[in-house]
């Protein structure tokens, strides 16, 4: 009697769609708290702090008549914060690029060709220090 399961035959496991245990506990954790993942998803969040469309309330200090006051100001995301978001965002819209070994005929390495680079004519006086 065959054992094992035919080509393209599954058996067992977690059916295709089911979350894991901890996806189901954080997509609970979320909607716990208030988040509507169809609106407020974190993909959708990343995507709008690298567009601009998203400010963070900071508190800065301002002065004033009365002297120094802290007030709340909603500042766009800084450059920094922005293309971090863009570089998390982009792993979800293209696969990762992998490193590929370039070798020459037969696996053996590419041939190494030296190169002279010229500058133009050398300066009379040679080092263009002021030897003096």
């Amino acid at each position: 009697m065959a054992r094992g399961s035919k080509p393209g035959e599954r058996r067992g496991g977690r059916k295709r769609g089911v979350p894991n245990r901890q996806t189901r506990e954080l997509r609970a954790l979320l909607e716990a708290n208030g988040v509507d993942l169809e609106k407020d998803h974190p993909v959708l969040f990343l995507t709008r702090v690298y567009i601009g469309s998203f400010t963070m309330p900071v508190i800065v200090t301002e002065t004033t008549e009365d002297g120094p006051q802290q007030v709340v100001r909603d500042l766009p995301a800084t450059p920094e914060l922005r293309v971090k978001c863009a570089a998390e965002v982009a792993n979800y819209l293209e696969p990762k690029r992998k490193a590929i070994e370039h070798t020459g005929a037969d696996g053996e390495p590419l041939p190494a060709t030296p190169v002279m680079i010229l500058f133009g004519p050398e300066k009379e006086g040679g080092d263009g220090e002021d030897g003096d």
